[in-house]
């Protein structure tokens, strides 16, 4: 495939979802306009983001900020630099109830399973889901309020809530301070995100990719993070498609190697006119290669295949077999 500056920038903006002012950067000269909508769009973001995350910190309840604006304005000096549609919020499982109730205040609605009164049900959420949908019928943003980071069942879920307790540290952004993963986890999360996904959009890319030259990264605690989770083969992943795309640019340091199987499907993906998750059995079967490859193991497959079942039959998408 072609470096990321051989594919149309129209392309880039409306299929991989980078911003106007990320693929002019890239090009290193004006290719395509930014509008002043754009712009304005990118800033409520902004505005919704501080609000929530306010009222947040004044109940007491703590967070932290996943990507956004934040990541943004880490990476870039500028909080509407990337382009981003979801405000993800990762609380404690134990908050998640009153994080809902403080965001639902606000005018949001559920956009997704709902969030069940029932402490049985609240409990198989949390087991079988690693996220709530809402989304503000006014102005359209959307909020994910995550209580883990990936829905990936044969992980440790405890050695990852682990990590993230012990890995936290601050950022300032618009006169606050916010809990933010550090970079060796964040870096991480960014890769295990993309990979999970095939790179299925190139903004998840250019996100790794600016974070390798602009972050400062202790290769030896983001190793040892990798190691805990298994995570060596979604790494080289990154590194195929990094040099594919950036070539020349920053790689992770990395033993790992990515199956032949993982490298097609992930190319595939990102040249399809459109990217979006499964949500029929028919497609998560369609995936199942992918999935049996990132990671080594009899015993995880045997997990992955439990996990996808159960998964399906929660969200109840049985019943959606073949469509």
């Amino acid at each position: 495939m072609p470096p990321i500056t051989g594919i149309p920038p129209e392309i880039l903006r409306d299929r991989h979802r980078l911003s106007s002012q990320q693929v002019n950067a890239l090009f290193g000269r004006k290719v395509i306009e930014e509008s002043l909508e754009e712009k304005a769009k990118a800033l409520g973001k902004v505005a919704e983001f501080l609000k929530v995350t306010d009222a947040l910190k004044e109940a007491g309840v703590s967070f932290v900020p996943l990507k956004g604006p934040l990541l943004s304005f880490r990476l870039n000096g500028d909080a509407t630099y990337r382009y981003f549609r979801d405000l993800d919020i990762l609380v404690d499982a134990s908050a998640v109830t009153e994080a809902k109730e403080i965001i639902d205040s606000f005018g949001y609605q559920d956009c997704g399973p709902a969030w069940p009164s029932d402490r049985k049900m609240q409990h198989r959420t949390l087991t079988y889901s690693h996220h709530l949908a809402l989304i503000n019928p006014v102005n359209g943003q959307i909020i994910e309020l995550h209580w883990r980071l990936m829905n990936t069942q044969w992980l440790n879920f405890r050695q990852t809530d682990n990590l993230i307790g012990n890995n936290i540290t601050t950022a300032d952004f618009a006169g606050r301070k916010f809990s933010v993963l550090n970079n060796e986890l964040e870096l991480l999360y960014l890769v295990i995100h993309g990979g999970l996904h095939r790179w299925g959009r190139l903004k998840w890319l250019a996100d790794v990719h600016e974070y390798l030259k602009s972050q400062k990264i202790n290769w030896e605690i983001f190793n040892e993070f990798s190691d805990s989770l298994k995570a060596g083969r979604l790494v080289a992943l990154c590194n195929t498609m990094l040099a594919e795309f950036f070539p020349g640019g920053p790689l992770i340091p990395c033993s790992s190697s990515a199956s032949k199987h993982m490298v097609g499907a992930s190319f595939k993906t990102i040249a399809e006119d459109d990217y979006s998750g499964p949500e029929t059995i028919r497609e998560i079967m369609k995936n199942l290669p992918f999935g049996l490859a990132v990671y080594p193991g009899v015993s995880f497959k045997v997990r992955l295949l439990c996990g996808v079942v159960g998964n399906s039959i929660f969200h109840g998408r049985m019943s959606r077999l073949f469509q």
